[in-house]
């Protein structure tokens, strides 16, 4: 797998969140950040997740999973 099969959705913003997007602009990668506040879900990002292409795998980090998500699915908590 390469980096770019990676789509990240990022969680609640805290100091820790603000940091993890900072590294991923730096590397280049790809993100999704609606800009969430604490308490943030997995639902939030649905519409997003669904539309991901079949060779792209999501990285919920801090999402509660509160929906099925796909098999390949990582999360980072």
């Amino acid at each position: 797998m390469k980096s770019s099969d990676y789509i990240f959705s990022l969680g609640g913003y805290d100091a820790e969140m603000f940091e993890i997007k900072e590294i991923l602009t730096k590397y280049n990668l790809a993100y999704i950040d609606k800009k969430l506040s604490w308490g943030a879900k997995a639902s939030d990002y649905k519409n997003e997740i669904s539309n991901l292409k079949k060779d792209e795998i999501p990285v919920l980090i801090e999402l509660a999973r509160n929906i099925p998500l796909p098999e390949n699915t990582v999360i980072i908590d």
